[in-house]
């Protein structure tokens, strides 16, 4: 099953990709102008609502597909609801995924993964009987690293995202 693609990607220098962006050793964070500075890479999506501006929509399933050959590197990936950061703060639920990568550098691998954005209820006889999905109108998706960038090459495909419209805006109608 596919989902909807997000729109652009944001990264932390301001830089907005339509598709693809990369990630790789070598590269600057700015701070001393020098090659090879240690940087832990965090990038957004740009905010997404399916259903128009003030509309409503339940947020199911997200798919990401890297492009990799890097060695060592932990991505997590933390969906953004109407501007709220779901990682287990402020009451909100932690719906944070992670992935280890352990590439052979000089090897391109393209592994595509899926996640989910709902909590699992357990009601005692089936523990995925009931489902507590994210629902709103603004989606974003931040993605950051746990740990340094490892020796290759990192590419991002267009984050997919799966909704469904519950209450469409009055300008969408």
């Amino acid at each position: 099953m596919a989902g909807t693609p997000i729109p652009n990607l944001f990264m932390g220098r301001k830089d907005t990709l339509a598709e693809v962006f990369r990630w790789s050793v070598g590269e600057t964070d700015g701070s001393n102008g020098g090659v090879g500075d240690t940087i832990f890479p965090r990038a957004k999506t740009v905010r997404f609502a399916p259903a128009g501006v003030g509309g409503e929509a339940i947020f199911t399933r997200m798919w990401i597909a890297l492009t990799y050959d890097m060695d060592a590197v932990t991505l997590r990936f933390t969906p953004v609801l109407d501007g709220a950061v779901m990682d287990g703060t402020g009451g909100n639920p932690d719906l944070r995924q992670t992935l280890t990568l352990a590439g052979t550098p000089g090897t391109r691998v393209t592994e595509r993964w899926e996640f989910t954005l709902y909590i699992p209820y357990d009601d005692g006889v089936d523990p995925d009987a009931v489902r507590l999905a994210l629902r709103g109108c603004w989606f974003q998706l931040l993605i950051d690293t746990t740990t340094t960038l490892g020796t290759g090459d990192l590419i991002i495909e267009q984050p997919e995202i799966e909704f469904e419209v519950v209450r469409e805006s009055v300008a969408a109608e």
